[in-house]
């Protein structure tokens, strides 16, 4: 289980007379701070009350640290795009994949304004005769040194170095030490085979709505079981709605003879036999053309 830590979305920022609310649960990682985690930081912590406080803190004196998502996002995106072009990343379909998939779906589909890092368990490593204001010193000060030596690599384009202080070496570790796997999605789990957050949406069957997130924050583009049909798709369900118009409308007009060849020019059976006829050519006009996905099964 280890030494837990955690990032969680939040309403508002600390110091505004009510603590922060949790919405909802972004990414969870144990024994230490990854290097993703540590860019977000790095983007202008700020110690407020204990988020999401547990029984189990370590040491419920130590502040949970709010970042504004904007800065945290830009930063983050800037150095996945720039290790994107390193030659061990470049190749990796994994990685690339993943990467697409946190910043253009999982996390814009996230409610709150603010992250919050709820890193109480890291206390273990720390000297127990330290206080949490020296604690948080020692993070910061360290955060921001590894922060210079990314936005110099930035600066420079200079992915080999960018990679050198994000990762450590070139081992499949990386994927763990970076904190690619700590997000709270079973998609960022590198023991499943690499594909797109769409195949894999379609796969897993559920919606792609994250499992603590509100139904308000759910991206329709890939949560929903619809699929949105292509132009000759449109164009054929058109030809075939007016095909199936004019069938109910042959069909109507030729119960509408027979009818009244047979009982006569009554009008107690017209208004029910016209109006079956339009509720079936209403039923054809409400469709979109949107279609069921059905699962494939798991790989």
């Amino acid at each position: 289980m280890g030494n837990r830590l955690y990032i969680h979305t939040v309403d508002h920022p600390p110091g505004q007379g009510l603590n922060p609310q949790v919405l909802s649960e972004v990414a969870e990682y144990s024994n230490g701070l990854p290097g993703l985690w540590q860019v977000m930081l790095s983007a202008g912590a700020t110690a407020g009350a204990v988020a999401d406080p547990s029984p189990y803190l370590v040491n419920p004196a130590l502040p949970t640290l709010y970042v504004e998502r904007v800065a945290a996002e830009s930063r983050l995106r800037a150095v996945l795009d720039l290790l994107a072009q390193h030659a061990h990343f470049s190749n990796d379909a994994g990685f690339l994949q993943r990467k697409q998939a946190l910043l253009d779906v999982f996390l814009p589909s996230l409610p709150g304004t603010w992250f919050a890092f709820n890193l109480d368990e890291l206390a273990w490593f720390e000297d127990d005769s330290s206080d949490s204001a020296s604690i948080l010193s020692r993070w910061t000060d360290n955060i921001g040194a590894m922060w210079r030596e990314c936005e110099a690599a930035l600066r420079q384009r200079h992915a080999d170095a960018l990679a050198n202080q994000m990762v450590y070496g070139p081992d499949r570790a990386w994927a763990s030490v970076l904190g690619m796997e700590s997000w709270s999605h079973t998609y960022f789990q590198y023991s499943r085979p690499a594909e797109s957050w769409t195949d894999f949406a379609k796969r897993d069957r559920g919606t792609w709505r994250h499992p603590t997130a509100p139904v308000e924050a759910t991206n329709d583009a890939v949560s929903s079981h619809k699929t949105t049909p292509s132009r000759l798709e449109k164009l054929s369900l058109w030809i075939a709605k007016s095909l199936v118009l004019a069938g109910f409308l042959l069909v109507g007009g030729v119960l509408h003879a027979l009818l009244q060849w047979a009982i006569g020019d009554s009008s107690w059976w017209r208004w029910p036999l016209w109006g079956i006829v339009m509720l079936c050519i209403g039923m054809v006009l409400r469709s979109d053309g949107t279609r069921s996905v059905e699962n494939d099964g798991d790989p």
